[in-house]
């Protein structure tokens, strides 16, 4: 399914954004979540091979895209024949997304965002006390 939602929206980042919609919602549980978004990116490859045989016209151009479409292949193909048994024999990556994620279902939770759960502290460690140095002398 995630292949074919790939493939349909040329976009794993619309694949993705759905598949996560739908699980917060929650109409699909974490697990189907996970093999979705793996299909997702397999449906990536499709979208990658089409668009280097579109370049058909020109072959040197044809030649460096079908190069860069078979690296994109080979990657995710390898990424799934890595995960996918590992994720179904022991769980791993389930479990790991639900250690590093909060529990949403309290309704006073607010998520500030990776962002600035990132970049905050480096503010505060590195801006802050040079702010000095940072003056804008006129």
């Amino acid at each position: 399914a995630g292949v074919l939602a790939t493939s349909l929206f040329q976009s794993t980042t619309v694949s993705n954004l759905m598949i996560g919609s739908l699980t917060l919602m929650p109409a699909i549980d974490a697990k189907t979540a996970l093999y979705l978004t793996m299909g997702a990116n397999v449906g990536n490859s499709v979208t990658s091979s089409l668009v280097a045989v579109s370049h058909i016209g020109d072959k040197s151009l044809l030649e460096r895209a079908v190069a860069g479409s078979s690296v994109n292949t080979i990657y995710y193909f390898l990424t799934i024949a890595l995960f996918l048994p590992l994720e179904m024999a022991s769980g791993a990556l389930l479990r790991l997304g639900i250690a590093i994620t909060p529990d949403t279902r309290n309704l006073n939770y607010q998520w500030g965002g990776l962002v600035g759960l990132v970049v905050h502290p480096v503010t505060d460690f590195l801006i802050i006390p040079n702010q000095v140095h940072l003056c804008v002398r006129i």
